[in-house]
């Protein structure tokens, strides 16, 4: 017996039916905003929720999130370029910040001692530390929180 063709494509639509509803559309997906770059010419406080990694080479290998790798850092950026601010810890007390910026958008800041260098990403910023001598390296990246 012969099926005209509608009648095939009828079919193989109603054997895939099912299947459309359990992949998501890809209208549904939605990605967050920006996190928003601050202009030269102004001075703007923004909040970041960060976590500090460490890698290291060398015997005493470590990677991985570091105890107590997780805190706040609010930075103000102002229009000369200087960035000041504060870090907080989760479980410890505020550090205070010091940095700059250039007008390419690269970032350096210093946290108790510790000097980070970075740029701005879509969800905030990313920054790292030089290697030290030892081999360890501190990877610091901060998620834009709304005020």
């Amino acid at each position: 017996m012969k099926l005209p063709i509608l009648a095939i494509i009828g079919l193989a639509l109603a054997s895939i039916a099912p299947l459309a509803v359990a992949i998501p559309s890809v209208a549904a997906v939605t990605v967050g905003a920006p996190a928003p770059i601050p202009p030269l010419s102004q001075r703007v406080t923004l909040s970041y929720k960060t976590t500090v990694n460490e890698d290291s080479i060398g015997p005493d290998r470590q990677s991985g999130p570091l105890d107590g790798g997780f805190g706040t850092l609010k930075l103000t950026f102002n229009s000369d370029g200087i960035i000041d601010g504060t870090y907080k810890p989760d479980d410890g007390n505020f550090q205070l910040i010091s940095g700059g910026r250039t007008s390419r958008d690269e970032l350096w800041i210093s946290i108790d001692g510790e000097r980070f260098i970075g740029h701005f990403t879509r969800g905030g910023i990313a920054l790292m530390s030089p290697t030290s001598v030892s081999g360890r390296t501190l990877y610091l990246a901060g998620q834009f929180e709304q005020p």
